[in-house]
């Protein structure tokens, strides 16, 4: 049972670890969105 629970601990700490670099990834590719979106609207402005 003690071994379980430490498992658990174990688990808990690598879902969390999991959820927080996915939210990171979210967030670097949210920013790379807006900086190609203005680059294509500036790219869009320059030629025309």
């Amino acid at each position: 049972m003690k071994k379980l629970n430490k498992t658990k601990k174990y688990v808990d700490k690598i879902y969390f670890i999991i959820l927080a670099f996915i939210l990171l990834v979210n967030m670097l590719n949210a920013l790379e969105l807006k900086k190609i979106i203005s680059n294509s609207k500036l790219k869009a402005c320059y030629w025309n």
